[in-house]
Parts: C-alpha cells; sequence; structure tokens
C-alpha cells in the first residue's frame, strides 16, 4: 500500500508535468488505476487530498481526479457517475466524505480542492436523500474551537459550491442554516476580507433557495443590509461580490426591491459605474441591465395579459426614473476605450452599450432626449473615442423608440454616417458598418430610398475591402439589405414577390464580391468567412425571378468551391465546407428541377468525398442537409443515388453523440420516404434497425427522440404493408412515449413544455403514418391496430385536454381521428365518446391557422358519416 501510495503522489505531481511525456504517461497510468478498481481509487485519492505531508501540488491534483472520477460536464455522464458512486458501499462513501470535511482548511492552495470535492459528491446525493447533515455538519466545523480563517475560508467556499451544484428545490430545508452562517460572517464585525468575500460570494450561489426568507420583511432586511454594507468596503474583490448579490437579488425578487431602491441602491449602483477597479464598474452596469431586461419583461406580460388579469408582479418603472441620472453616465463610459481594446474582450465601453439598449427599450418614449444631445455634441468630434460612443449610443437605441420618434433623426444623419465609413479610426468604421445594419433592418424605408441607396451600395461595397471587423459588419448589413429589399416587393397577403428588386441590378457584383471577401487571407478573424457565406445565403434565398440566371452561376460556382475544397489542404478547410454546404442547401431550393438535375451528378459526388474523408461532424450535418435539398428537389430520381448515400446516412444515425447530426440524418430519412415512396423499401430494414437502436441509446439527446418517432410514420407511410415486422416493437415504443407526453407539467418549465408538444406531435404522426400502411380494402390488414386503437384513442382524448398543447398537436390529432374513422368506419364509434371528438373538433374550428380549421371541418364529417352509418 505504501508503494501504491508513493506511486500516486508521484503520478499526480507529473500529471503537471511541463514534459509532455511525463504529463501524459502519469495521467494514463492514473486513468488504468481508475479502470482497475474505482472504489479504491477514490478512497487512494480521498487519502492524498488529506495528507498534510504532501505538496500543495499532489493534493489539488488529488482531488481533481477525485472530482472527475465522480462527475463529466455531460450531463448524461454525470448522472451514471452519480449513480456508481451512491452504488458504492455506505462506509467507503461516509469515509470519503469525512476525509474530504477535515481536509477543509488545510490546504495551502485555493481556491480549496476539498470544498470541489464535497460539493460534487452532495450533488450526487442530496437528491437522493442520502446527505442531508451536510449544512449542518459544515456549520459545526464552522463553530469548531481553534478553526483559523484558512478553514472558514475553504467552509464557506464549499457552502458556496454546495448552492451552484445542487438544484434550489434539495437545499430549501436548508435555507435558514445558510443564510445564518453566510450573514453572520459578513457583518461588520468580521474582521477577516476574505471571510467577508467567500461568504458573499457563497450568498450570490444560495440566493435562488432563500424565496421564503426573502418574503419575511426581518430576514430580508438583514440579508439587505449587509449586503449594502459590503458594497463599501475598500476593497475591490468584496465589492465586487456584494454587488454581484445585488444584481442576482434584483433579478430574483424585483418586487420587494422598492424601499431598497429607494434608500441605498440607486446610490450604491451609481457610485460603482463611476468606481476605478473595472469589475466592480461593471457590476454597477451589470445592475441596471438586469433592471432593465425585466422591465421590458414586466411590460410585455402586462400588454400580453388578458383583461382583468394582471400579472403578479408589476414594473416600477425604476429605468425611467433613473434615465436622467444613469444615461450621461453610460454615454461617459462608452468613451473609455484605448485602440488596443481586444474586440473579443468585455469591457466597460460594452457593457454600457448593452444597458443602453436595454434602457432604450424599457423607456422608450423618454431615451432620445437623453441620448441624441451626446450625438449631436460628439458625432464629429476630433477624438475618435467621443465619435465613436455617439455612433454605438445611436445605434444602441434602435430597438426603443418607435419608428416615427427615430424617422426624421435618421434621415438627417444617414448621409454623414455614410461619408464616416472614411473615418481615420478602424474603430469608429466598424461601429458605423454595424450601425447601418440596424438601420437597414430597423428602419429600411429610410436606408432604401433612392436618396440614399445609391451611396449606401457604394459604402458597403467599399467596406467589404477594409479590415476584417468592418467587413464583417458590411456583411451583416447586406445581409439585411437583401432580406428587406424582398420584404418591400412581397405582398402581404399572397406572400407573391414582383419580379425585381433594389437589390437585382446588384445582385452580380456583390455576390462576386462576398465569394472575394469569403477567400480573403484575414478571413478568419472578427468571424469574416461567416458573415460572408450568411450575406451569399440572403442574397440567393432572396432573390427575385430576374436574378435566376445569376443564381445558377452561384449553383455552379458552390460546386466548384466544394469539389477543390477536397483536395485542399487549408487550415479552415471544415468550416468553408460546413458553409459552402449551407449555401447549397438554399441554391438547390431555389433552382427549378430540370436546371438542378445536370448539377446532381457534381453535387453528389462532392457531397458523399466529404462523408469518405471523415470531415468534421459539423460538415456531416450541413452535408445531410445539402442532401435533404437535392432529395426535396429531385423526388424520385434520387433513387440512382440511394446505393452509394445510403451507408452514410445509416452511418449518421447511429452518432448518438452527436445530437444535432443523427437529428438531421433522421430527417433526411423521412425526406426519402417522401420522395421515393415505394422505392425506400430495400433501405428500409437498415433504416429500421438504426433507428431502433438509436432511440435506445442511452446517452441519445432527448431533441432526437421525437424526430425518430416521426420517422417511424414516414417509413410506414412509404412501404405499406411490408412495415409489417415493425408494427409491434414501434407501437410499444409509441404507447411509452405517449404516456410520457400526457404527464402533468411543471407550468414555467417551457423547454420541457415544448419537448412535450413536440413528443405528442411525432405520436400523432407516427400513428397516421402507420394507419396508412395497414389501411387497404381488405380488412385483414387494417384490423392489425384494433388491439392498439383504445390506447390511441385514449392519448388524443388527454392531448386535447392539456393545457399548453399547440395547435399543431390539435392539427396532426384531427388529421389521426379522421384517418381512423376512414379505415375503421362504424366500428369506431362505440368506443369513441363524443365528448373527445366535440372537443377535439371544436379546438380546431377556433385554430389561428386556416389549414386547421378546415381539417377540424373534414374530421368532423368523418364523425359525423360513421355514426350516421350505424
Amino acid at each position: 500500500l505504501k508503494k501504491t501510495m508513493a506511486e500516486i503522489a508521484q503520478a499526480l505531481e507529473a500529471s503537471l508535468s511541463p514534459d509532455k511525456t511525463q504529463r501524459e504517461a502519469a495521467l494514463k497510468w492514473l486513468e488504468s488505476l481508475r479502470d482497475a478498481n474505482l472504489p479504491n481509487f477514490v478512497v487512494l485519492l480521498a487519502t492524498e487530498l488529506g495528507n498534510t505531508t504532501r505538496s500543495g501540488i499532489c493534493r489539488q491534483q488529488a482531488g481533481l481526479q477525485l472530482k472527475n472520477a465522480l462527475t463529466s460536464k455531460e450531463e448524461a455522464h454525470s448522472s451514471q457517475k452519480a449513480a456508481l458512486w451512491r452504488s458504492f458501499d455506505p462506509s467507503l462513501r461516509g469515509h470519503v466524505k469525512q476525509t474530504a470535511l477535515s481536509t477543509l482548511g488545510t490546504e495551502p492552495a485555493r481556491p480549496s480542492a476539498a470544498a470541489q470535492v464535497i460539493a460534487t459528491i452532495a450533488a450526487a446525493e442530496i437528491p437522493s436523500g442520502l446527505w442531508d447533515e451536510l449544512m449542518s455538519q459544515l456549520n459545526a466545523l464552522l463553530g469548531a474551537p481553534g478553526i483559523g480563517e484558512a478553514g472558514r475560508v475553504a467552509i464557506l467556499e464549499t457552502i458556496g459550491y454546495v448552492c451552484e451544484s445542487v438544484a434550489p428545490n434539495f437545499l430549501l430545508k436548508d435555507a435558514n442554516t445558510v443564510l445564518t452562517i453566510l450573514v453572520n460572517s459578513m457583518r461588520a464585525a468580521e474582521p477577516s476580507l476574505h471571510v467577508k468575500t467567500a461568504a458573499a460570494v457563497a450568498l450570490l450561489n444560495s440566493l435562488e433557495f432563500c424565496r421564503a426568507n426573502f418574503e419575511n420583511e426581518a430576514e430580508r432586511n438583514a440579508i439587505m443590509q449587509v449586503v449594502c454594507e459590503c458594497t463599501q468596503s475598500p476593497d475591490p474583490r468584496l465589492r465586487e461580490a456584494s454587488l454581484e448579490c445585488l444584481v442576482a437579488a434584483m433579478g430574483l425578487y424585483y418586487r420587494h426591491m422598492e424601499n431598497y431602491m429607494r434608500q441605498a441602491l440607486f446610490g450604491i449602483t451609481l457610485a460603482a459605474m463611476r468606481a476605478e477597479e473595472e469589475k466592480v464598474a461593471l457590476q454597477g452596469i451589470e445592475f441596471w441591465s438586469t433592471v432593465g431586461e425585466l422591465e421590458i419583461e414586466l411590460d410585455a406580460a402586462l400588454s400580453e395579459a388578458q383583461p382583468g388579469q394582471a400579472p403578479p408582479t408589476a414594473s416600477r418603472h425604476y429605468c425611467l426614473g433613473a434615465l436622467p441620472h444613469i444615461v450621461p453616465l453610460l454615454l461617459e463610459l462608452m468613451t473609455k476605450q484605448e485602440e488596443g481594446d481586444d474586440a473579443e474582450d468585455w469591457n466597460i465601453s460594452k457593457a454600457a452599450a448593452v444597458c443602453l439598449t436595454l434602457l432604450s427599450q424599457a423607456a422608450p418614449n423618454d431615451i432620445l432626449k437623453h441620448v441624441t444631445g451626446f450625438i449631436q455634441a460628439h458625432v464629429q468630434s476630433p477624438t475618435w473615442q467621443f465619435r465613436d460612443a455617439a455612433v454605438m449610443a445611436f445605434g444602441s437605441i434602435m430597438e426603443g423608440p418607435s419608428e416615427e420618434q427615430l424617422q426624421p433623426i435618421v434621415a438627417t444623419g444617414l448621409p454623414l454616417l455614410l461619408t464616416m465609413m472614411q473615418d481615420p479610426s478602424p474603430t469608429v468604421k466598424d461601429s458605423v458598418a454595424w450601425l447601418l445594419s440596424r438601420i437597414i433592418d430597423v428602419l429600411p424605408d429610410v436606408a432604401l430610398t433612392p436618396t440614399h441607396l445609391p451611396a449606401l451600395f457604394q459604402a458597403l461595397l467599399a467596406g467589404l475591402q477594409m479590415q476584417a471587423s468592418v467587413a464583417a459588419n458590411c456583411c451583416w448589413a447586406l445581409r439585411a439589405l437583401a432580406e428587406v429589399a424582398l420584404e418591400k416587393v412581397t405582398d402581404e397577403e399572397t406572400g407573391e414577390a414582383a419580379d425585381t428588386c433594389l437589390v437585382s441590378p446588384h445582385f452580380t457584383l456583390f455576390v462576386g464580391v462576398l465569394f472575394q471577401v469569403a477567400d480573403r487571407q484575414d478571413s478568419g478573424e472578427d468571424n469574416l468567412r461567416c458573415a460572408a457565406y450568411e450575406a451569399l445565403m440572403s442574397f440567393v434565398s432572396n432573390s427575385t425571378k430576374d436574378c435566376y440566371a445569376a443564381v445558377q452561376q452561384v449553383a455552379v460556382e458552390v460546386v466548384r468551391r466544394l469539389g477543390a475544397s477536397l483536395s485542399a489542404g487549408a487550415q479552415h478547410v471544415s468550416e468553408v465546407q460546413t458553409q459552402l454546404c449551407a449555401l447549397l442547401q438554399i441554391v438547390l431550393k431555389r433552382l427549378e428541377h430540370d436546371d438542378i438535375v445536370p448539377l446532381a451528378d457534381p453535387v453528389m459526388q462532392a457531397l458523399i468525398a466529404l462523408f469518405q474523408t471523415g470531415s468534421a461532424r459539423a460538415v456531416h450535418e450541413d452535408a445531410l442537409m445539402a442532401m435533404s435539398a437535392l432529395v426535396d428537389a429531385l423526388k424520385e430520381d434520387f433513387a440512382r443515388y440511394m446505393a452509394a448515400t445510403h451507408p452514410f446516412v445509416v452511418g449518421c444515425l447511429a452518432l448518438t453523440q452527436e445530437a444535432q447530426v443523427c437529428f438531421v440524418a433522421v430527417g433526411v430519412v423521412g425526406d426519402i420516404c417522401r420522395a421515393l415512396g415505394a422505392g425506400v423499401t430495400p433501405y428500409a430494414p437498415d433504416y429500421m434497425t438504426a433507428l431502433l437502436a438509436t432511440l435506445a441509446a442511452p446517452a441519445l439527446d432527448r431533441s432526437v427522440k421525437p424526430a425518430i418517432l416521426s420517422c417511424f410514420g414516414d417509413v410506414a407511410t412509404a412501404i405499406g404493408v411490408a412495415y409489417a415486422p415493425y408494427l409491434d416493437p414501434t407501437l410499444a415504443l409509441l404507447h411509452q412515449a405517449a404516456e410520457a407526453a400526457t404527464q402533468p407539467l411543471p407550468k414555467d418549465d417551457f423547454d420541457l413544455i415544448s419537448h412535450t408538444n413536440d413528443l405528442r406531435e411525432s405520436c400523432l404522426e407516427a400513428y397516421t403514418g402507420i394507419l396508412s400502411s395497414v389501411r387497404s380494402p381488405t380488412k385483414n390488414e387494417v384490423s392489425q391496430l384494433t388491439k392498439y386503437v383504445p390506447g390511441i384513442i385514449d392519448f388524443m382524448n388527454k392531448v386535447s385536454l392539456c393545457r399548453h398543447v399547440t395547435e399543431e398537436c390539435i392539427r396532426a390529432a384531427l388529421g389521426l381521428l379522421g384517418d381512423m374513422f376512414v379505415a375503421f368506419g362504424e366500428e369506431l364509434t362505440p368506443i369513441m365518446q363524443p365528448a373527445f371528438t366535440d372537443r377535439l373538433v371544436a379546438l380546431g374550428k377556433s385554430g389561428k391557422d386556416k389549414t386547421t380549421r378546415d381539417l377540424a371541418k373534414w374530421c368532423r364529417k368523418q364523425v359525423l358519416a360513421a355514426r350516421g352509418s350505424k
């Protein structure tokens, strides 16, 4: 054992060696030890973590290895590791936990590795009720005789990590204990700044589960008092941490903040924004950004509320009242720039611009009078920082005031802005190009007038030749320009576009220049290559009929470039291929069938080559989407490519770890089934085997499951009676999914609600497709579904009663119900409750979409026909 411990210590030290060979060998040895006996490995690491005779590096690495053995960045993998940990012998788990607890305060390095280990174990155990006493244990340690500053800091760090790692609903019972510890550790009587700061950081992570305490005025006052006091500390880190707490408290408990805003928060945050320390100033700005976001949401909720049903929380309009004080300070902060500032770095100037944007939306009718004076005074300043701040301020308020308020200002200022594309400052040119894209997007009627359009085209064309950041913003401006140009010539009622638009005369010129921009040596900077291809996609997708020949030439060029990329050794070849596939998809959707046929062979050769070369997964995704567009265009003519593409599509279905690739591959299978119909029958067994295996994969992302269920219906519809071998397994899976899709849902979990509606719709579509596969003049084939009919009806009934059901689900249910009456006729009437059918039809008739209403009428006819025949 002593030898093993010595070897582990040596390996842990070597795992941070600057020598790559030594480092990799050490990590490989540790992995082999872990894989051979994980429980023993965990105990050995815990021992090293607590061994005060080891170096700080050794102990810190022991903690990191221990944490990584018990958790993962991937949620599914992390859940598996947590379950494995819980399966260990309780005495072993208890030993590891006690060792980690006793290590707190003994480590020379910060942050505490033991604290992170404890939080990792807590995340695995507390939701299962296995470590309910943790907070009490930490509280006892904090009050133990002889506990020093390092120990108190480590314990407070642990509390913070636990609160961050464990879902708030599992910590509600500990709220009082945690708050008592943290508030007492932040009081003025506490002499240690390190302790206060650690407590403030922990409080930030604990505020979410302290809702009951914030409902109690006395407790709320105690919390807010110590936090506000800490914002006055001379220590910047404590001020930053306590300001972060104020930001979080405002975000969580806005309706309780009125007294504090009046008495303290306004002055505290204003002073913070003026602070010399950037991190402190950023938190002051973030406070008002948070207020702006909240008040935008509250105003939106009020405008959407039904008469007599006001939202539970009303806006106090703090932003409106603060404009005279906050906006001048934000404008001043927007001038705090240096020539060498990194475009990717978050700084005071950028934060101030974002805050101004939010304030303009929270108080749209009043923002202009606080900003226009600054713009007019500084847009031609001799100092580039002030010119840039004026331009940025102009762009930041574009989404606030009404078009009527903005139009005269923009119309007056646009000629000057266009000349500023030649400003000597690269930063100013960058901001002007960004502002032009905002103007095109928000006020196209001003930007696209005959007065301004020629100069706008020239300015953007010149900007494409400038530095990468300016050129990228010009690309985004052109992207918006193509979109609004088509909108202006599109009939709102019919959706039909005119044969030409303002962009048409310049289409070929800009497309050629954009391809050149994508090829620039610096196109990897500032997202320029992506911006160029996005602009190209916008030009093609928004092209009018008079540009059709030019679009054909774009298609030829894309195929040429895609083929050339296969033999290129360029550094960014995968990104280029991804962009070309995305553009190819758009182009194929714009061309007619007869014009695609000559391109089909080279397109497929290029796409197959992409799969064969083992390109990046992102390329696979876009190549599949381009293939989908080709399938849709060629229809049954795609059959000649099936033998060559089939293995790659099936292979992508198996990529369960690459959720988006797998999702797109499922969509391609559906596309092929719809295009080829019965012609897909020879390939269906491989598809079904792969789909069923993918659906059973433990690590499959939940977003893929509805697509697979829906795809069952596509396959069934295509191959008809040949689907018989798959009826029982797929219908059993659909029953399970239907059960899951009709469980009660939390009212505020919008992601889960959306996913559940996707699941419902996919089940309904699958049932519809399967029903079509067995429908025939003979009754025997339809009768194969008889035993499943009651379950299907029960599912539709539950869907019709669901609170958050979408119109898409109702439409799918109506289609299935009507098809079932057509297939089963009078046999369905005894088991079909009139209350259900009437309710579903009524929901359809009240739908917003005409298709839904028409489908409801058709379904009603089938119901009445079946009842009449009885």
